[in-house]
């Protein structure tokens, strides 16, 4: 039943697939497969009782080769019944020759059919490679046309380009002639006024000459009369600056008694916190030999001494400045004579107290009177930058009727003061002369500021 099933299978197909054969071929293929059902019906039998086992292709294909029959094209079941006939005995053979070459024949014919097959397909694949090549040189012809139409279009583009660039150099060129014409008689009219005016300015310096000769004459008088009237005058003022001179001098002694009169006041309080320090420490040592870090209290109580020795170091190092500036500032170069005398309009007018000039003055009036020295004060060319500083009065640092400043106004003051003076807020464009401004300025507020706040503490530890 399969080798019929099998044996059907491909006569199907080869039918199938043999389209435009002849008659005698159809016959043959009839014959074969008439022969083949009557020889599986009768070995079905035999062959399902003996219940052998199957040879491979390999085998099968062996015993064909050795019998001299060609097995190319041939399906397991042709070889296997061709193993059959070769296997039966010789009084078989003869009935089953007939069987054999039809099988052999249908072999042949379906090999025949598949090479067919395989050229029809070769075919197909010419024709359809003979096609995209065909369409390949029509895109490729398209292609050459669009770039060629392209190549056309630019050529007149650019031609038109050159066409519009000719005309408007001729319109540029008439445009430059009418100009040229018409500057030309701008130029000789202007010429022609220029004569006119001239004419008329020539006769109003004669007018003008002859009123001027007539107002010098008038004036002549009048400064004759002016000239004793000022000789008199000289004569008045001379008389008042005399004596504006003997009152400044007055004044200037006055003030200077009373600072030296609050010098000696103030030596007069050091001296007396001094006393008042020793005898708490006297008082302290007994009751507390050591405090509660394990450090004796006498190396813990301030040394008044030392600050008043910092203190008038620091003023010492600002008098000692403005003597150097005082002495040395005519013998330098020309960068260098500003820079000192700079320095010592600084010191002389806004970091030291008159009229000794051997102090500094308290932060609270450096504070409130610092814009008076910011550029253009002192020679130096001014920038909007200190055109930004608002002004700080003593009253808003020191409360009216206080005697000391208000110690939150005036750290917030300090800090601002810092902020604008530091040097990486400063601008880029300031010129040697602003930026050491700046950095002195810097300097002394920030000693004061050092000042202050050791003499705060001093008192703080006395109040203590």
């Amino acid at each position: 039943n399969s080798s019929q099933h099998s044996t059907s299978m491909m006569n199907n197909s080869s039918i199938h697939s043999k389209k435009g054969d002849n008659g005698e071929e159809a016959d043959k293929l009839k014959k074969a497969q008439s022969s083949d059902s009557s020889t599986t019906t009768t070995s079905a039998q035999p062959v399902a009782a003996e219940n052998k086992p199957r040879k491979t292709i390999k085998e099968l294909r062996a015993i064909a080769h050795g019998a001299g029959i060609n097995t190319q094209g041939m399906e397991r079941s042709d070889l296997e019944r061709v193993v059959e006939d070769l296997e039966k005995p010789a009084s078989n053979q003869k009935d089953d020759s007939e069987e054999r070459k039809a099988s052999i024949e249908a072999a042949r014919l379906r090999e025949k059919q598949e090479k067919q097959r395989k050229a029809e397909e070769t075919e197909t694949e010419e024709k359809k490679r003979h096609r995209e090549e065909e369409e390949r040189q029509k895109i490729e012809l398209e292609q050459r046309q669009r770039v060629a139409e392209a190549r056309q279009k630019a050529e007149e583009q650019r031609r038109a380009t050159l066409l519009a660039e000719e005309q408007r150099r001729k319109q540029i060129e008439e445009q430059r002639r009418q100009a040229e014409e018409q500057r030309r008689r701008l130029a000789e009219q202007q010429a022609a006024e220029q004569r006119q005016r001239q004419e008329e300015e020539r006769r109003r310096q004669e007018e003008a000459a002859r009123v001027a000769q007539q107002r010098y004459q008038q004036q002549q008088q009048q400064w004759q009369q002016q000239q004793a009237a000022q000789q008199q005058w000289q004569k008045q003022q001379a008389a008042a600056a005399a004596a504006a001179q003997q009152r400044a001098q007055a004044a200037q002694a006055a003030q200077k008694a009373q600072w030296d009169r609050w010098h000696q006041h103030q030596q007069q309080q050091q001296q007396q916190q001094q006393q008042q320090q020793q005898q708490y420490a006297q008082q302290q040592q007994p009751q507390q030999p050591y405090s509660t870090n394990g450090s004796n209290p006498s190396q813990q109580q301030p040394n008044k001494d030392q600050r008043n020795s910092q203190t008038s170091t620091t003023d010492q190092k600002y008098t000692k400045m403005a003597e150097e500036s005082n002495s040395g500032g005519e013998s330098k170069a020309g960068g260098e004579e500003k820079i000192t005398a700079i320095k010592r309009n600084i010191l002389l007018h806004w970091a030291l107290q008159p009229p000794t000039l051997q102090h500094l003055r308290p932060i609270t009036d450096l504070i409130s009177n610092i814009h008076s020295v910011f550029p253009p004060a002192f020679a130096v060319a001014g920038h909007d930058y200190f055109g930004k500083w608002n002004a700080i009065s003593r009253v808003e640092l020191v409360p009216v009727g206080a005697a000391l400043p208000d110690e939150e106004k005036l750290k917030k003051a300090v800090r601002k003061l810092r902020f604008f003076l530091h040097p990486d807020k400063l601008p880029r464009d300031l010129n040697e002369e602003q930026s050491f401004m700046c950095k002195m300025l810097w300097d002394i507020s920030s000693d004061a500021w050092e000042e202050f706040k050791k003499r705060d503490e001093e008192l703080d530890w006395i109040q203590k």
